[in-house]
């Protein structure tokens, strides 16, 4: 049986998820820790006066990702942005970019070489949504936009109760509940605008009436030779505040073992 095909079913048979043990993976995920984004943390304007920021909450986010897959029992490294940007991605399977709002244009380049030649990536929230001057890009679409397909509309950072788990798939696969709670920022994306088959959004977005928009919540997909997730929300972060329930949980575990696939 393949390795991909046993960690789902073990999911499936664990509701609690935090106390599986998964087997070492090495090196074959990293997390970006990029500098650039952690600079725009610490210099740029925050969303909302009294919200945490700088860099205890630019932490937050690669921090989120990390203290997980450590509690997961998931082997990874952490990299910074010369790594990327230098392509020294050698046995890496899977790039996580944890709400990596600020990237320069050679980690753009490379993130796709990366996915044409077979790599993997999860993305959340804001990834490349600036440049490495934390200037927007232009129109301002993310820069990675097509890789999950959808791109961002005006509505930046809008308030989310909870996600809507739309249909079955490898990253929902073992979670009963319909809505997941949440209570955060999110992007609204443009599904009109969709370059994909909507078959790929798994998940939307539900607004502070508790009604279930268009805007893609989760975007699983094959990208070339590789795949992506998108989470238009950012389950890393409510993990580091540990209000995470069991099935965000689940979602990011899921979203592990579909791209190691």
């Amino acid at each position: 049986m393949k390795l991909g095909k046993l960690l789902i079913i073990l999911l499936l048979l664990c509701p609690m998820v935090p106390t599986l043990a998964w087997p070492q993976h090495g090196s074959q995920v990293a997390i970006l820790r990029s500098k650039y984004t952690m600079k725009w943390f610490i210099n740029g304007p925050a969303y909302h006066a009294g919200e945490p920021w700088g860099e205890e909450e630019f932490g937050m986010y690669w921090g989120g990702w990390h203290g997980f897959l450590q509690e997961m029992g998931i082997g990874h490294k952490i990299i910074g942005d010369e790594y990327l940007e230098h392509m020294d991605l050698t046995g890496i399977k899977v790039l996580i970019l944890p709400n990596v709002a600020s990237m320069s244009q050679r980690e753009v380049q490379n993130v796709k070489a990366f996915v044409r030649m077979g790599g993997s990536v999860i993305a959340t929230f804001g990834t490349s949504w600036l440049d490495e001057r934390g200037r927007i890009w232009d129109g301002g679409r993310f820069a990675l936009w097509d890789l999950w397909g959808i791109p961002v509309t005006r509505e930046f950072g809008m308030f989310v109760p909870s996600i809507h788990i739309a249909k079955k798939s490898p990253v929902t696969a073992g979670i009963d509940v319909a809505d997941i709670p949440y209570g955060a920022n999110a992007n609204t994306l443009e599904t009109k605008e969709s370059i994909l088959p909507r078959t790929s959004i798994t998940a939307f977005l539900v607004d502070a009436s508790g009604k279930v928009t268009e805007h893609a919540a989760i975007v699983e997909r094959v990208v070339h030779k590789g795949k992506v997730v998108y989470f238009s929300f950012s389950p890393e972060y409510v993990c580091s505040l540990n209000w995470a329930d069991n099935d965000l949980k689940q979602l990011m575990a899921n979203a592990i073992t579909y791209c190691l696939e």
